[in-house]
């Protein structure tokens, strides 16, 4: 039964994520939890803990060390959801998709495949079958929330995982039938839906023939004229066909109009809401909607991008910044958010100050951020906040291990001076009857942003002298004053731990 637990959700191996519950609720009503990182592979016992329901909530990370992942999902934040309605309109369309019972009432949704594929393949499918379902609002809540991590500085996000406390929970996953599923029927499920690696990139809703009213335009009307415009929308909706027909077609537009709001509006608009609509687009080339409903739930704005008809470059609005993710490392912590899947790494200025935010965007992801005002950034980072994962950092990524390997390196494994005249050709000198390393810090820091150390100078100048009780003096070489930093040597070993080294690459 476990082991069959862990090779449905493999993911990152190197530790596993826990959900907590803290006393109240926020102010949507929703549990409060805390997120743990616990850097330590995952056992049997952790497994068995998380079905028999002693501790907390287990998360795994779905995307690997090589960006690949074997698993998906997309977590629906809806407390009264019809978890069997839902059910049954994915087997209407034949998608292989699972659904389970998330800790608020609402609904993971799952999509597993046998063999690992590439992690930014999973997440488009998802995104995707996301705003065909209507679930378009929050991509920040589809997994991997991550293309890409880098293991030597990020974790990623993890997703919690259902049955815990498999005998007595609701974290269940449903039938066929839409009836709550034990976890032998779980595995059932997914020996039936679990599809083949290379059949992924053909997963996609299939649309009724009404879709075709719009030709080259919005995915999110398209599935709205297949699906149907849900009560309370239509006017809103007819006014974007509206939108869509004066791009579509710009001669014939308000008689189209008239025959879409016959065909497609159940039960059709009045003919003095029609023209109302008629007389505020008559006014001028007015943009979708697209924040707004029905459309919002079902936007796809980069598909809608390459359409003939759809937004262009209409929309200016924030990415998707999601997922904050802090290793707190001391004195500096570091940051990490999800931009659109892929992964920022930040300064903590980088989060209070937007335009610096801005140019880590560029730098980083080739990404043009456009600016918002001070209140509406100020929000999101309190919005971001509520989700705030904190990480320990692991031995291997704390700044006096990392500094530790890098000073040993540089100072016993590299070029070595044999006497203190050397110290003008920029390398260290060991005094072995003293026991003393002599160096220069300018020359330790050029080894350092050879290996992209990415503290800035002054900052780990004040932690090396800490870590080490540096001595700083000024020698007479060859008739200059050089000022030299001395440390208590390195013992020679044979098993060396060296960092990677940077490679030039060839310049063109």
């Amino acid at each position: 039964m476990i082991k069959k637990f862990r090779e449905i959700f493999e993911g990152l191996h190197i530790g596993y994520g826990l959900t907590k519950k803290t006393n109240g609720l926020s102010g949507n009503g929703k549990i409060n939890v805390k997120h743990v990182w616990i850097e330590q592979p995952l056992t049997d016992d952790i497994i068995e803990n998380h079905f028999s329901g002693k501790g907390s909530n287990l998360g795994i990370v779905p995307i690997n060390k090589d960006n690949q992942c074997k698993w998906g999902c997309i977590d629906i934040d809806e407390y009264n959801f019809n978890h069997k309605a839902f059910v049954l309109k994915i087997r209407h369309t034949n998608i292989p998709l699972i659904v389970c019972r998330s800790t608020s009432g609402g609904a993971h949704i799952y999509l597993f495949s046998k063999t690992f594929v590439e992690a930014s393949l999973m997440r488009n499918v998802l995104v995707n079958l996301s705003a065909s379902l209507g679930f378009a609002v929050r991509r920040d809540k589809i997994f991997p929330q991550q293309i890409k991590i880098d293991v030597t500085k990020d974790r990623g996000s993890f997703c919690s995982l259902p049955y815990y406390n498999y005998q007595n929970g609701l974290k269940y996953a449903f039938k066929d039938d839409g009836s709550a599923a034990t976890l032998d029927e779980f595995y059932q499920l997914y020996d039936k839906y679990a599809i083949e690696g290379d059949s992924i990139k053909t997963i996609k809703f299939k649309l009724k023939e009404e879709a075709k009213a719009i030709k080259d335009g919005p995915p999110c009307l398209e599935v709205l004229c297949s699906e149907g415009f849900p009560e309370g929308t239509r006017n809103n909706g007819l006014y974007n066909i509206g939108v869509y027909l004066k791009k579509f077609t710009a001669d014939n537009w308000e008689k189209t109009l008239e025959d879409y709001n016959i065909k497609y509006m159940k039960p059709r608009l009045s003919n003095q809401e029609v023209e109302n609509i008629k007389k505020s687009l008559r006014k001028k080339n007015y943009n979708f909607t697209c924040r707004d409903a029905p459309i919002n739930a079902y936007c796809n704005r980069d598909l809608c991008r390459t359409k003939k008809y759809g937004i262009g470059n209409e929309i200016s609005a924030l990415p998707d910044i999601s997922n904050l993710t802090k290793i707190d490392f001391k004195p500096s912590p570091k940051w990490f958010l999800s931009v659109d899947g892929n992964r920022l790494e930040l300064e903590t200025d980088d989060l209070m100050f937007q335009s610096r935010f801005q140019k880590a965007c560029m730098e980083q992801l080739n990404l043009v951020i456009p600016r918002v005002t001070e209140r509406q950034w100020n929000t999101l980072l309190r919005v971001l906040f509520t989700t705030l994962t904190v990480i320990e950092p692991p031995e291997s990524l704390k700044l006096h291990n990392q500094l530790t390997d890098f000073l040993e390196d540089f100072t016993t494994n590299r070029a070595q001076g044999k006497q203190r005249e050397d110290l003008l050709r920029g390398v260290p000198y060991t005094n072995k009857e003293e026991d003393l390393c002599y160096f220069k810090w300018k020359d330790f820091w050029k080894y350092l942003e050879r290996n992209k150390w990415q503290l800035e100078k002054n900052k780990t100048s004040i932690i090396i002298q800490d870590l080490f009780k540096v001595k700083e003096s000024t020698l007479n070489i060859e008739g200059k004053r050089v000022t030299v930093w001395i440390i208590k040597a390195f013992e020679k070993r044979e098993v060396k731990r060296t960092p990677t080294e940077y490679v030039k690459k060839d310049v063109f």
